[in-house]
Formats: C-alpha cells, sequence, structure tokens
C-alpha cells in the first residue's frame, strides 16, 4: 500500500486557483453587464420612438404614457450603465490581485529544487501559473455602441436630466408625505396599468434593483448613501428569511388540522369510533406535539417579521438622510458652466438610483408585512397552542434559573 503524504497543499497554489475563477467569473460578468447596457441604450436611441412620438401628438394622455415608457427606460439604462461600471471596477481590482498573487507563485515556484518540501507541487504550479495569465490577458469585453454615438455628450445630458427629474419626483412627491412607515405606500413605483391598460394592476414599469455603493467621491463621503446600500441589501435578506418563516408556519398550520382532530375526538365522545384510552390519550399527544411546533413557528414567524419591520423603518430614515446628504452633488452636476469631476458623475446616478431602488423595496417590503402579518396572526388553535409553549415554558425553566449563590460561595481567588 502506498504511503499518504501527509504535506498539505501550498496555501499559495489554493489562493491563485481562486482568484483566477473569480476574474474568469468577472470577466463573464463584464460581458454581460456591457451587452445589458448596450441594450438599454440601443433601445433608447433606437428608431422606435418616432413612430410612438407622432401617433400620439394629439392624444394627450398616449402623449403621457409615451413620456413616461421613456423615461423609465433612461432610469433602466443608467441602472444598467452602472452595474457595468462596477463589474469592470471589480474586474480591475481582481486582475491587479491576481497578477501580485502570479509574481509570488513565479518567485516560490523557483525555489522548488529536489529535496524542497512541496518540490511535487512544481508542476502543479506552473499549470496554475500558465492558467492564472491566461485569465489575467484574457480581453476585457467593452460596450459597444454607446461610443459610436455621433450626438453622445448631448445625448448623455438628456438622459441624466430625465434621471434627475424622476429622482426628484420622488423626493418631492412620495418621500416628503411619508412620516409613518407603515403607512408607506405599497402600489407600484410607476404603476403600468395606468398607461397600458392591457397590463395587470401590479406591473410597475420601473425595473431597478439596489446597487453596491463600493466607490465614493474622492474627496467628499456619502456615507449615509453607503449606509443605505447596507441597510438595502440587509432587508432583502430579511425579506426572504420572513417569507421562508411564514411558508414553515403555513405548513405546521396544515399539519394541525383542528377540525379533524375536533371530529376525532366528537366521534371517541360518540362511540363511534373503537379505540382505547391508550390509543385516545396518545392521538391528543401527537396533537399537542404539532400545535407546539405551529406555535413555535408562528412565534420565530413573529420575531422574523419584527426585524424585517424594523429595518423598514431604517431604510425610510436613511433614504431621507442619503437624499439631503447628496442634494449639493446632484445640484453641482446640474450646472453647465461647472466643472465636474469623473467620480461625480459616477457617484451621483448610483446615490439616485438606489434612493428610487429604495422606494420600490419600501413598497414591497410594506405590503408583504401587511400579508405576511396577517398569516402570522392566525392562531388555528385558538389559543391552545400558545398556552401550551406557556406550560411548556414553566416546565423547563426551572432547568435553567441559576440558583442563588450563598456568601461562602463567592471567591475572589484568595483564601483566607
Amino acid at each position: 500500500m502506498p504511503e499518504t503524504s501527509t504535506i498539505p497543499l501550498h496555501p499559495l497554489l489554493g489562493s491563485l486557483h481562486q482568484l483566477t475563477s473569480d476574474l474568469d467569473h468577472a470577466n463573464k460578468r463584464l460581458g454581460e453587464r456591457a451587452d445589458a447596457a448596450d441594450s438599454s441604450y440601443n433601445w433608447l436611441v433606437g428608431d422606435r420612438w418616432t413612430p410612438l412620438i407622432e401617433g400620439a401628438l394629439e392624444k394627450p394622455t398616449e402623449l403621457e404614457a409615451v413620456r413616461v415608457e421613456y423615461d423609465e427606460a433612461v432610469v433602466t439604462y443608467f441602472y444598467h450603465g452602472a452595474l457595468s461600471r462596477q463589474a469592470h471596477s471589480r474586474r480591475i481590482a481582481l486582475r491587479e490581485q491576481l497578477r501580485e498573487r502570479l509574481r509570488e507563485a513565479v518567485s516560490f515556484h523557483a525555489t522548488l529544487s529536489r529535496g524542497h518540501a512541496h518540490y511535487r507541487l512544481k508542476t502543479p504550479f506552473e499549470a496554475a501559473i500558465v492558467d492564472g495569465a491566461r485569465a489575467e490577458w484574457a480581453p476585457e469585453p467593452k460596450r459597444k455602441h454607446y461610443a459610436e454615438h455621433p450626438d453622445r455628450r448631448n445625448t448623455s445630458r438628456r438622459f441624466y436630466n430625465i434621471l434627475v427629474q424622476a429622482y426628484r419626483a420622488f423626493v418631492t412627491d412620495e418621500l416628503a408625505r411619508v412620516n409613518n412607515p407603515r403607512k408607506y405606500p405599497t402600489g407600484p413605483a410607476v404603476p403600468g396599468k395606468k398607461y397600458q391598460s392591457h397590463l395587470n394592476a401590479d406591473v410597475d414599469l420601473r425595473r431597478i434593483n439596489p446597487l453596491d455603493f463600493d466607490e465614493d467621491c474622492v474627496n467628499e463621503p456619502h456615507p449615509h448613501s453607503a449606509r443605505l446600500a447596507t441597510l438595502l441589501a440587509e432587508m432583502d435578506q430579511a425579506l426572504a428569511v420572513a417569507t421562508a418563516s411564514i411558508a414553515l408556519t403555513k405548513t405546521r398550520k396544515g399539519e394541525v388540522n383542528e377540525r379533524q382532530h375536533h371530529v376525532r375526538l366528537v366521534d371517541v365522545l360518540h362511540g363511534a369510533t373503537i379505540t382505547t384510552t391508550v390509543e385516545n390519550l396518545a392521538a391528543v399527544e401527537a396533537q399537542n406535539v404539532r400545535r407546539v411546533a405551529f406555535e413555535t413557528a408562528r412565534q420565530f414567524a413573529f420575531i422574523h417579521l419584527e426585524i424585517l419591520a424594523n429595518l423598514r423603518d431604517q431604510v425610510l430614515e436613511e433614504v431621507k438622510l442619503a437624499t439631503v446628504e447628496a442634494e449639493p452633488l446632484i445640484a453641482l452636476t446640474m450646472q453647465d458652466n461647472e466643472i465636474v469631476t469623473v467620480d461625480k458623475w459616477q457617484v451621483a446616478p448610483v446615490i439616485m438610483l438606489n434612493c428610487l431602488a429604495a422606494d420600490q423595496r419600501l413598497r414591497r417590503v410594506t405590503r408583504s408585512l401587511e400579508t405576511m402579518r396577517e398569516a402570522s396572526n392566525d392562531d388555528i388553535t385558538g389559543g391552545i397552542a400558545r398556552r401550551m409553549i406557556g406550560e411548556k415554558f414553566a416546565e423547563v425553566a426551572p432547568r435553567y434559573r441559576a440558583e442563588p449563590r450563598k456568601p461562602s460561595d463567592a471567591s475572589d481567588g484568595y483564601s483566607t
């Protein structure tokens, strides 16, 4: 039987493999993001809008619908553009890390002479270095069509103005009117049915998600925008947990089936079934186990809903602070005679997009909380399960209560 080596693989080899894989994934993701940005841009600058506008010139309602659709396409374009830029930045960072790791790996490889503890890894290192170099020198996916537009500068300014208008409409028309988080609007931010009658009432023409806020202005940080991005990610996770918790509660509710249990007991009462006392007591005990499981799931759901509601309140407060904090930056970018640095041009849209995405998330979470609380409050046992939890608590709690310590039990580490 061959002897098994106890020498572990060198951590540098694992790190090199991981960074190579991460960069491959980043290249793929950047290509997807760039294609999506291209598609959203082409959708805006294409010829499809001309006949739509011409056909609605004498129909104010239809013209307004075309404008809303166009403006939301602009918001979507900025969203995909921001995703593309962030993917580009992540690729650059990963490429630099991989390049440094390749240098370390080549230096370490030079020490792998016969007799070295890791000599057997010499060829694996060579393969990993070659593969890493392939990923490091892979061509960068780029946006294809944006740079080719003949009127790019004026088009970009028009698009930016539309984004600012959408953002300020949210700040003044929606955000300023909300004081109680529980009363946050629950309908679509831009209701599709209002402008396109064939759509369902729950269709939202605004289709964006929260963005990471991993790059800020060089000398003018926006901590509330950074905090908002973090809270939005936490709220998404809390919503997923609360949704799963409610689903479990509904499953446990179905398992309890109090009506069936009631019918079975009435049958016993009138002798409709021939069962022994032991069997009847076992059935009751089994039902009690199901009741406790149901109530436990219901109480856990209550906890998760409270966490979600608390995050909803924090997001609302933070988005208000973020809009106040961002106003000087947005006002600066709207002045044609001011020189605006690249970092400000890139950060301002992300701030506005995240505030608009926060609006959508707040609507969704508030709506979900309403329906999930109804499910959480639905106690099919009529209070029996809650009472049983109390009884079980009274039974187990004494096992974990600390006994009062006598003065002589205390010790400060010194003997007298």
